[in-house]
């Protein structure tokens, strides 16, 4: 969050949400802030979508 405030990052990428946080509303918390305060993208590697077999 540090190097998004200071314009060292334009956005963050891990590899699931629960590397931000398993809680929900803390969760949301941060990917509205992400968007709203800090204009950074987020990507996550392992998408929150379940995917359809194969």
């Amino acid at each position: 969050m540090r190097q998004l405030r200071d314009g060292l990052a334009e956005g963050v990428i891990v590899l699931d949400r629960h590397n931000i946080s398993s809680d929900d509303d803390e969760y949301h918390s941060v990917i509205m802030h992400l968007g709203e305060h800090c204009q950074a993208f987020l990507h996550l590697v392992i998408s929150e979508e379940p995917t359809a077999p194969t």
